[in-house]
């Protein structure tokens, strides 16, 4: 074979290779390094009835090629828009911070300027990243509280923001060591807070309840224009909350906690929208005890 022949023969080779889905040699595929990072990072939200708009797990989008999203995905990411996390630690170090690593980025951006090859789905390993549960050493929740009755939100609004009384009084004074939300309508729970109330406010919420047709009553922004208390919030990914061993927060006997729930519809069937019953799980002292040191 002449040097014109052997030259085009290798031609033929690499855009078979190309063709393959194996990409620039050395570039990130796939298969091989983004679906790692986007099992880690993004499929909590982002999966078949997850409140993500995109399914990152439907393996028929990467059939015959790179994913339709892919482009979305890198741009979101560099950006900064993806993942959602909006403290900075510019001040100190946060814990449990939601973010990509620098290499994570890198990764994604070079796969990116290599066209997104695709690469063999032999060569997937799944992440072995996984956040340990940091209440498993307290064992079985204290207290779980949860809204009277499930509650379906309105299919006209794309955002229904909703509250509830999980606690219209509470028995005695309660230290909490640590909570965990659990989600149960995990397609439109969008966000989740928990707050506390004085016992004076106790008349006016439940006005607020009797005003509205159905359970709890709506609200954005906080439960009223009195003060709260912010005891925790949740979106999806975060981890449980678990304060340090002798730190705990109070809450004061009497005290109502009222739950805030915010359910995004855009990706639910507005002629199948599901009820929903999140609840809040809390790790508590034993009555009369009190921390070395109060989280204020």
């Amino acid at each position: 074979m002449g040097a014109r022949g052997w030259m085009s023969g290798l031609a033929g080779g690499l855009l078979l290779i190309a063709c393959d889905g194996a990409g620039t040699a050395g570039a990130p595929t796939f298969h091989g390094d983004v679906r790692p990072i986007l099992d880690a990072n993004c499929v909590e939200c982002h999966q078949a009835g997850g409140i993500g708009p995109t399914d990152f797990t439907d393996e028929a989008a990467w059939a015959q090629g790179a994913p339709s999203w892919a482009a979305a995905v890198v741009a979101s990411v560099e950006s900064g828009l993806m993942p959602p996390w909006k403290p900075r630690d510019d001040c100190h170090p946060l814990a449990n911070a939601r973010t990509l690593s620098d290499a994570d980025k890198d990764t994604l951006s070079a796969w990116a300027a290599a066209d997104y090859p695709l690469g063999k789905p032999e060569s997937y390993e799944a992440s072995t990243a996984k956040v340990e549960d940091p209440m498993v050493s307290l064992g079985t929740p204290d207290r779980v509280l949860a809204p009277p009755v499930r509650y379906t939100p309105d299919p006209g609004s794309p955002d229904d923001y909703r509250c509830f009384v999980v606690d219209d009084g509470v028995d005695v004074e309660t230290w909490i060591q640590g909570l965990r939300f659990a989600p149960d309508a995990v397609e439109m729970v969008h966000h989740a807070i928990l707050y506390r109330l004085d016992a004076q406010y106790a008349d006016l919420v439940a006005e607020l309840e009797a005003d509205d047709a159905d359970p709890g009553y709506t609200c954005f922004g906080s439960p009223g224009t009195w003060n709260t208390d912010t005891l925790a919030a949740w979106a999806p990914g975060q981890v449980p909350e678990r304060y340090p061993d002798g730190v705990a927060r109070k809450v004061d006997q009497g005290s109502l906690l009222i739950l805030q729930l915010h359910y995004n519809l855009l990706n639910v069937d507005p002629d199948a929208v599901p009820d929903d019953a999140t609840a809040i799980e809390l790790w508590t002292l034993p009555a009369g005890e009190t921390p070395s040191q109060a989280l204020m």
